[in-house]
């Protein structure tokens, strides 16, 4: 069996929805992600562009982000990755898996990735990763999923994905996968126990 691992908010806290709210005031935040271009962060993740090009255009109008004190995007990312962070109990929980399983992972994420893994020391607990900025694809597509099947070789039955989004879980259900919707460490050990004791 190979555990597949979303990576933020499942393995790893998102410092952008636990920290950054509470550094920059949730109401200021708000109106910044309005305030933003939309279709950067996903192009951004897919590697299609990089960061000077993200943070050159975050804001849609960048005048008006000034003036209305929004933070710049390199404050931001600055908070991010200064902050990275292990889900409470998922680092004990991934050294008792790994004797075990084969452990991957499968993140939307951009190159901060390389922060991330390099600060926490992934590769510690995973035979591999495949990230989206590398592979040019996003959860839910069918082509992430393809991506994981193809990297590892392992067959489709055989694997599980673990992920706090509910639409990851369903899209890697329809590639013939298996899927356990993530909520916390103590529901994911009963969920994985469950799991080993289906017929």
């Amino acid at each position: 069996m190979l555990l597949c691992f979303d990576l933020m908010d499942t393995v790893v806290v998102d410092p952008f929805f636990a920290d950054v709210p509470r550094l920059f005031g949730e109401a200021l935040l708000q109106e910044m992600v309005r305030a933003r271009e939309p279709s950067l962060w996903p192009a951004f993740e897919r590697g299609e562009i990089d960061e000077a090009t993200l943070f050159s255009s975050f804001y849609r109008d960048a005048e008006a982000a000034a003036r209305a004190g929004f933070p710049d995007p390199r404050a931001l990312r600055d908070a991010i990755v200064t902050r990275y962070r292990f889900v409470e109990g998922m680092q004990e929980l991934l050294v008792e898996l790994k004797p075990h399983h084969a452990l991957w992972v499968l993140s939307n994420y951009p190159c901060w990735f390389e922060t991330l893994s390099r600060k926490l020391q992934l590769e510690r607990f995973f035979d591999g990763f495949v990230i989206s900025y590398r592979s040019r694809h996003r959860k839910p597509q069918p082509e992430a999923y393809a991506a994981l099947i193809e990297a590892s070789g392992a067959a489709a039955a055989s694997v599980v994905l673990i992920d706090d989004r509910a639409c990851n879980c369903e899209a890697a259900r329809q590639a013939g996968w298996q899927a356990i919707h993530f909520r916390s460490v103590a529901a994911l050990r009963a969920d994985l126990a469950q799991l080993r004791g289906a017929p």
